[in-house]
């Protein structure tokens, strides 16, 4: 990844190694897949488990459930590998300089989403302050994509059946979150009182 500042293959050399990952295994990476690789670094040191996401979860009584997916994942990948060269660098770089920032900002959103404070989380999905390149990458993974799912939310609701649908809590918020989309497309869109669980 010559295309890379020193200073930042540097860190990322660094970071990898202190996760016994060679540094060879991502030299032929786009900055932006980098980034992953060093985000999911940093959720497996934290010690979180990919099998206890939301959709494994809700499918573990009911494995052959159909699913409909809003956006495949090489959607995703094709959204992330089309932002600007620069942009993917100063993500990665932003990554880099904060070592328990994934683990961080995975622990305030659930936090934040289990108080119920919808105006503190649109904050941390869009905080103030933020560089263009901050900008451009939110507009590209949470702007964009929240029209697109609105969209097929939409598509869901205007075809018979009934749909349980979810989505990362940063897609819920704010004027361009799922939920205003959707009560601007017309649907009677309402928030359900968080259950008391039991003692």
């Amino acid at each position: 990844m010559a295309i890379l500042p020193p200073e930042t293959w540097k860190r990322l050399d660094d970071a990898l190694a202190e996760a016994g990952v060679p540094a060879a295994a991502v030299t032929l990476f786009e900055p932006w897949l980098a980034m992953l690789t060093v985000m999911d670094l940093q959720i497996q040191k934290a010690g979180l488990d990919r099998e206890k996401g939301v959709e494994r979860q809700l499918l573990a009584d009911e494995p052959d459930r159909e699913t409909i997916g809003l956006e495949s994942a090489l959607f995703q990948m094709e959204l992330l590998a089309g932002l600007p060269r620069e942009t993917q660098i100063a993500m990665l770089e932003d990554t880099l300089a904060n070592p328990r920032g994934t683990e961080n900002v995975i622990d305030l959103t659930l936090a934040t989403w289990q108080a119920g404070d919808l105006d503190l989380l649109a904050l941390l999905v869009a905080p103030p302050g933020r560089s263009e390149h901050q900008i451009l990458f939110h507009e590209r993974v949470f702007v964009e994509r929240n029209r697109g799912m609105a969209a097929g939310v939409q598509e869901l609701l205007e075809t018979p059946g009934r749909y349980f649908v979810t989505v990362g809590a940063g897609h819920t918020v704010g004027e361009t979150g799922l939920p205003t989309l959707l009560r601007e497309a017309g649907f009677l869109v309402r928030r359900i009182p968080r259950t008391p669980t039991a003692d």
